[in-house]
């Protein structure tokens, strides 16, 4: 017999968004002659053609979680209902005085730590986390994505790490020594 396409694994989803990574770093572009990296503005993301990539090869039933998180410059208020309309719980939060995001990555982080602690007992169902960011700040001693995703994998769950080429964080390479698999 053939096999047609992957093969189907029996596991529940959970997929985290950090928009704002996502969107930044799909307007940064590397100029191969001189290696530099720019920003381009006119780079947008659609959305739409993001959550296919992302749940394509997954059955719906099985994405147990949908989020969506970023701050909210009036600008970029349309792209909140893109994501609602796909199905992602937005968590959005207001910028700074200074235009810096704030706490927005704190609130991503609390999520994936309460989903640790639901699906604890979830033996029977490998437990997969969808992490789409780079970012791998530090986030001035507070809990950080890379933190984050150690304490995902010392509990027995998968993760698949979404990022654009010039906006992933070096120090995810040295997480995946550690946890090849």
């Amino acid at each position: 017999s053939e096999s047609i396409g992957k093969p189907f694994i029996s596991a529940d989803y959970h997929i985290i968004v950090d928009c704002s990574n996502v969107f930044i770093g799909s307007q940064k572009i590397r100029d191969p002659t001189t290696g530099a990296t720019r920003q381009n503005l006119a780079i947008h993301v659609n959305v739409k053609n993001l959550v296919r990539v992302l749940e394509d090869d997954k059955l719906k039933i099985y994405i147990k979680t949908r989020i969506a998180g970023g701050s909210k410059p009036p600008e970029n208020l349309p792209v909140w209902n893109e994501w609602a309309s796909c199905g992602y719980k937005c968590i959005v939060a207001e910028r700074s005085k200074s235009g810096r995001e704030d706490g927005v990555d704190d609130m991503l982080h609390a999520h994936i730590l309460q989903l640790l602690h639901i699906y604890k007992d979830t033996q029977t169902r490998s437990q997969v986390l969808v992490l789409v960011t780079g970012d791998g700040n530090r986030n001035d001693n507070k809990t950080s994505f890379p933190d984050t995703l150690e304490r995902v994998l010392t509990s027995d769950w998968s993760v698949e790490l979404w990022s654009w080429k010039q906006s992933l964080n070096q120090c995810y390479f040295g997480i995946q020594k550690f946890f090849p698999s």
